[in-house]
C-alpha cells in the first residue's frame, strides 16, 4: 500500500509549492522541497516502484530544479532550472515520446546508457490510454541542445553508445494518435550506467513530450514538455516528465509498467 500512503503526502506538498505566496518566495519553496525530499529518503516505503515513478513526474512539475546544469540552454529558455510545460496550440492530435542525454563537461562520446521501461501514457480526464513504449531512432548533436548539425545516432536501446564528440542526445517514439479530449501526457523511464561503463558524474538524462499537429498547419511540433533532468548511477532510477499539474497526478497515478 506504499503508492496511496506516498501520494497523499507528496499531495501535501504539492499544494504548499502550488501556493501563490510560496511560488512567489523561491526561498521558501526550497526549503518545502527539501523538507519533501528528506520525508521521502527517511521513508522507505519510497522504495517500492509505483511510489517511486510517481515522484519522479511529481518532481518533473513541481519546480524542483534539475540535478546538474543543462549545456545548451541559455538563461531565459524555460527549462534552464527545472522541467517545463508548453500547453499544445491549434489542432493537435498526435504526441511523440523522447528522452535526452545531456553533458554540461562534453564527456558523452562513447558513454554506454542503459534505459528500461520506457513508456508514454495520455489522459483524457477520466481514464489513462497507453501510446508507445518503443524508441524508433536517435540523434547525437555536437552542440547541445539541438544546434550544429547531426552526428551520428546512438541505436534503440535498450543500451545507448554514444558516438565520440556527442554533447547533446536525443532518442524519440513515432508520433501516436491522442485520444479525444486529451489533457495531458507523461512519459517515464529508468536509467543506469551499466557494469563496467566509464563513469561520467556530469550526465544528465530527463524523458519529454511533444505535440504534432495532425492537419498539416505546422512543419514541427507546436508544444512541448521537459522532465527533471537527474544523474544516472549504477542503480536503476526513475526520471519522466508530464503535461500533467502534480496534483492531477498524485489524484490518478498513470499505470505504469513497472
Amino acid at each position: 500500500m506504499a503508492l496511496p500512503y506516498v501520494s497523499t503526502g507528496l499531495l501535501v506538498f504539492a499544494k504548499a509549492l502550488n501556493s501563490p505566496w510560496v511560488q512567489s518566495r523561491p526561498d521558501v519553496a526550497a526549503e518545502i522541497m527539501r523538507a519533501r525530499d528528506h520525508w521521502l529518503q527517511a521513508d522507505q516505503l519510497i522504495s517500492s516502484p509505483p511510489a517511486s515513478a510517481l515522484v519522479a513526474l511529481v518532481k518533473s512539475v513541481d519546480g524542483t530544479p534539475h540535478e546538474g546544469r543543462v549545456p545548451g540552454v541559455g538563461i531565459g529558455w524555460d527549462f534552464y532550472v527545472h522541467g517545463v510545460i508548453q500547453r499544445p496550440r491549434g489542432s493537435n492530435q498526435a504526441a511523440s515520446a523522447w528522452l535526452s542525454f545531456q553533458d554540461p563537461e562534453g564527456n558523452l562520446g562513447g558513454l554506454t546508457v542503459e534505459v528500461q521501461k520506457f513508456q508514454q501514457f495520455a489522459f483524457d480526464g477520466i481514464k489513462w490510454h497507453f501510446l508507445t513504449n518503443e524508441i524508433k531512432g536517435s540523434q547525437v548533436h555536437p552542440i547541445p541542445p539541438h544546434e550544429g548539425g547531426v552526428e551520428g545516432n546512438m541505436g534503440v536501446g535498450p543500451v545507448f553508445t554514444i558516438p565520440q564528440h556527442g554533447k547533446g542526445t536525443q532518442a524519440w517514439s513515432y508520433q501516436h494518435a491522442l485520444p479525444p479530449n486529451t489533457q495531458g501526457i507523461v512519459t517515464v523511464g529508468q536509467v543506469r550506467l551499466p557494469a563496467g561503463a566509464p563513469t561520467n558524474t556530469s550526465l544528465l538524462i530527463t524523458a519529454g513530450g511533444d505535440w504534432w499537429p495532425v492537419d498539416g498547419s505546422a512543419s514541427g511540433n507546436v508544444g512541448a514538455m521537459v522532465g527533471q533532468y537527474i544523474k544516472p548511477t549504477f542503480e536503476w532510477r526513475w526520471f519522466g516528465g508530464s503535461h500533467l499539474p502534480a496534483a492531477a497526478l498524485i489524484d490518478n497515478p498513470p499505470p505504469i509498467v513497472v
